[in-house]
């Protein structure tokens, strides 16, 4: 049953009612409706003024792991994939090919993964605005600088690309302000959703009706 109408044809809707051909292997013990239905905000993960951070280990599966946008968990990501304090030097970040302007929802260039941060994506530095300048690129394409070295650990968390046929799921960030990611795509994303598709453009605080997340059953 839709739970959503958009321009009168069905945007979201309810996870699971759909047609058996919707879950991931086309049975009902599929997992249903991981591409396109709502962009699911996902754990473990973020950006903090561009530089990825994660939560070590499978912690972010644990619910006494404190994922505030103070906590100690953080950590920061080096090339040869080993974890280390958040703002330790060379650790992996998303930069951008050419700087933000700061225009409302302007798309700047392509970003990438580096070790530093050359253009930020808001040279106003204005952290606290949602909305201005963001990258993207296809998920596919999503490439380190010349130099730089993408360990395994990104590849197995589907931060970036383990292989070159990702189904052209589509790669957003902004790399000023801490970002939390959401996954998946929505209704309205049509070729740029997917299963590979992450978005790291959005705040915290950030709400919408084409947001949802995937719960546990624990018995």
């Amino acid at each position: 049953a839709p739970s959503y109408i958009y321009s009168g044809a069905v945007g979201r809707t309810i996870t699971g009612s759909g047609p058996i051909s919707w879950s991931h292997d086309g049975t009902p013990f599929g997992v249903c409706d991981l591409n396109g239905n709502v962009w699911e905000w996902v754990g473990g993960l973020r950006l903090n003024v561009g530089e990825i951070q994660i939560l070590a280990d499978n912690d972010a599966a644990d619910n006494t792991k404190d994922q505030s946008a103070s906590s100690s968990e953080w950590k920061a990501i080096l090339e040869d994939g080993s974890l280390v304090a958040p703002g330790t030097a060379n650790t992996l970040k998303i930069d951008s090919s050419v700087p933000g302007t700061g225009v409302y929802e302007d798309v700047g260039g392509p970003p990438f993964i580096n070790t530093v941060i050359t253009n930020s994506m808001n040279p106003a530095n204005t952290a606290s605005n949602d909305y201005l300048s963001y990258g993207q690129t296809s998920f596919e394409t999503l490439a380190a600088k010349t130099g730089v070295t993408i360990p395994k650990i990104l590849q197995l968390l589907c931060i970036a690309p383990a292989f070159t046929d990702c189904g052209g799921d589509w790669f957003w960030a902004r790399n000023y302000g801490e970002r939390l990611p959401i996954r998946g795509g929505y209704w309205l994303n049509g070729s740029g959703a997917g299963v590979f598709s992450l978005n790291l453009d959005r705040a915290r605080s950030h709400s919408s009706v084409s947001f949802g997340f995937r719960a546990a059953f624990i018995s």
